[in-house]
């Protein structure tokens, strides 16, 4: 019976030994792992929305780039005011480069269209049809927006071979303002 006593108390010895392993070692160890797993973890989600966000950010810049590149083209296009003087001469070396003769200019009074406002120029050109329409295909080709509202085209009775054409052309422009300079 002693060494079942023996035995029985060595169990018992290696029971309470495994509990307090378990308790004292074991436990904590796992405990420690888990965090360190959950922290891992976490680190690994920051680094992917780190990833994610940088990524973001280069996309974010190329749009700004270009956001900024179509808002210069627009204040090329639509500038907030119109210098009459300027556009007066513009259209007139379009004239010349053409080979028309110009018989009038006439800037017409500016028509707001809320925050927009057309800026009519009528003009009164001869020559022939082919310069005529090279002179609206370069109008229209202008740095600022220019567009031909409206066209009549009549023979040149002072010339014979020649048209006269009365074209009004508008440029457009957006601002505070309203653009109200010519």
């Amino acid at each position: 019976m002693r060494g079942r006593t023996a035995d029985i108390a060595f169990v018992a010895a290696l029971v309470v030994i495994g509990g307090v392993y378990f308790q004292a070692i074991y436990r904590p160890a796992a405990r420690s792992v888990r965090s360190q797993s959950l922290r891992l973890l976490t680190t690994r989600a920051e680094i992917v929305k780190s990833d994610d966000f940088t990524s973001g950010l280069e996309d974010l810049e190329r749009y700004l780039r270009e956001f900024q590149e179509a808002i210069a083209d627009l204040d090329r296009l639509v500038p907030s005011h119109i210098d009459g003087d300027d556009r007066l001469r513009e259209i007139n070396g379009v004239v010349q480069a053409c080979g028309l003769k110009s018989r009038s200019i006439r800037p017409d009074p500016a028509v707001p269209f809320g925050p927009v406002t057309a800026h009519p120029l009528t003009i009164t050109v001869s020559g022939t049809y082919e310069q005529i329409l090279g002179f609206l295909f370069q109008a229209e080709a202008l740095p600022r927006l220019t567009r031909a509202t409206q066209v009549s085209v009549e023979h040149d009775l002072e010339q014979s071979h020649a048209l006269r054409a009365q074209i009004e052309l508008t440029t457009f422009s957006v601002g505070a303002d309203g653009g109200e300079q010519s």
